[in-house]
């Protein structure tokens, strides 16, 4: 809520600022989906994914707020489903080099009156005999994601577009715009003013405020440099607040990384190498509490694949991240193979102390 009041201010006051990154657009639709994964099992709903093969390597745009927006829209479809699926689906326009995102589901669906008041602040829409569309939130986010949809999309396409029917489903479709890359003093006024807005707010908040801003550090470990390419660290953790702080941190130091959400996500990862010259991660920061696979089990399971598989690098440095105080918890954490043990909250002396 807090975070959404923040959104909003500073859209309407024209404040925010958008952080433009060339990334591969592919993995910030796979993470958004990866992160509502969990709730789409619980209800035994199909989470469908269906990515354009023509979507560009890299699209310049801003993942963070993109990724808010998949949330919001994935959320709400998973939440008013009840049985069937959502499907995520994408089309890249080559011409144009815009892409087009549609999230559809087969739930509840609206009358087209309730479409018009769908994105209206603090609104909640009314069901004959059933619950409100959001029965315990304020009713932010959608207006959120449609303002911010505005700042990202191409003229003529700046909105959300709603197809619905009562019983039979909904579609929300966006259009993304390949935005130019802003040039690095861009970035230091964009750091610059962030960092005079986090000064004002509470400890607590001042971390969800931060994306990968570019730094002027010079600095690389000699453990990290990678001759491939690769990054040499990976971050693993549920949490995209922590994923994001510690991007910041190690962007800050001019370390390269890549993030997963899960255990098995970051086996998967672990074993892939981009050639026979790729010595694969130097580093794994591992959350200890995560749904599906515990970071202790996942721990195990990487020190079993170096011994007993020899597939993965015997070098791997393994550092665990915990939010218990507790000594008993965090030795049982350490006695599953980790390297170090850190406590979280996270902060760049720490990571550049322990690197």
């Amino acid at each position: 809520m807090i975070n959404d009041i923040l959104d909003l201010s500073q859209i309407k006051e024209k404040k925010l600022r958008l952080v433009y990154q060339s990334e591969d657009i592919k993995e910030t639709i796979q993470s958004a989906v990866q992160l509502v994964e969990l709730q789409a099992q619980k209800k035994g709903i199909d989470l469908v994914l269906e990515l354009d093969p023509n979507l560009p390597a890299q699209f310049c745009t801003d993942h963070m707020r993109l990724s808010q927006i998949l949330l919001n829209l994935l959320s709400n479809a998973i939440k008013f489903t009840s049985e069937g699926s959502v499907k995520l689906s994408t089309v890249y326009m080559q011409t144009s080099q815009w892409v087009k995102i549609s999230v559809e589901d087969t739930g509840i669906g609206m009358s087209q009156e309730n479409v018009k008041k769908l994105f209206t602040n603090y609104t909640h829409i009314e069901f004959a005999g059933r619950q409100t569309m959001n029965p315990t939130g304020v009713g932010l986010g959608l207006n959120i994601a449609y303002r911010l949809v505005k700042l990202l999309a191409p003229s003529g396409h700046k909105t959300i577009v709603v197809k619905s029917l009562s019983n039979k489903g909904s579609t929300f479709s966006l259009v993304l715009e390949n935005q130019e890359q802003p040039e690095e003093s861009q970035y230091l006024e964009d750091l610059n003013n962030s960092l005079k807005i986090a000064d004002e707010l509470p400890g607590v908040i001042k971390p969800l405020l931060f994306s990968k801003l570019k730094t002027n550090s010079s600095h690389s470990e000699s453990l990290l440099n990678s001759p491939c390419g690769c990054p040499k660290v990976l971050v693993v953790d549920d949490n995209p607040f922590n994923i994001m702080a510690f991007e910041t941190i190690l962007g800050s130091l001019n370390i390269q990384c890549d993030s997963v959400y899960s255990g098995p996500a970051a086996l998967k990862k672990l074993s892939r190498k981009c050639g026979k010259d790729c010595k694969g991660y130097a580093v794994v920061f591992m959350d200890q509490e995560m749904p599906e696979m515990n970071g202790i089990q996942t721990v195990k399971e990487i020190r079993r694949l170096q011994k007993e598989e020899g597939v993965l690098a015997q070098e791997l440095k393994i550092i665990g991240c915990t939010a218990h105080k507790s000594k008993e918890e965090v030795e049982r954490f350490l006695e599953a193979g980790l390297d170090q043990c850190i406590h979280k909250p996270i902060s760049v002396g720490m990571i550049k102390d322990i690197l």
